[in-house]
């Protein structure tokens, strides 16, 4: 930390705290959509009886399954952004020169 010329204390920038700021963000924001989705209300909905059907599955089954896979999906999703993110840039790569080989990372 170095003060700034306003006398207050100016923080470095972090490279890469931006994105992992949005993914924490996005997970966050999954989080309170799967609080919501299988809150007692909205189950209570969804639990209409046993004679409700959508291609032969109980509507109460259908909708667990079906909420437990966009959850899964959109978990998946933000977590690829943030590993693409972390990945270096061409530039970066080529900055620094020849990248090591698998012999050499394993040791």
């Amino acid at each position: 930390m170095r003060p700034s010329e306003s006398g207050a204390p100016h923080w470095p920038a972090r490279s890469g705290y931006r994105a992992n700021g949005r993914v924490s963000e996005w997970l966050v924001a999954i989080f309170c959509l799967g609080v919501m989705l299988f809150s007692p209300l909205l189950l209570t909905i969804f639990n209409r009886g046993i004679h409700t059907d959508i291609l032969g599955i109980p509507l109460l089954v259908f909708y667990l399954f079906s909420a437990w896979a966009l959850l899964v999906g959109l978990i998946a999703w933000a977590m690829e952004r943030q590993s693409r993110n972390d990945m270096p840039s061409p530039r970066t790569v080529e900055a620094a020169g020849t990248l090591p080989d698998r012999e050499e990372q394993r040791r």
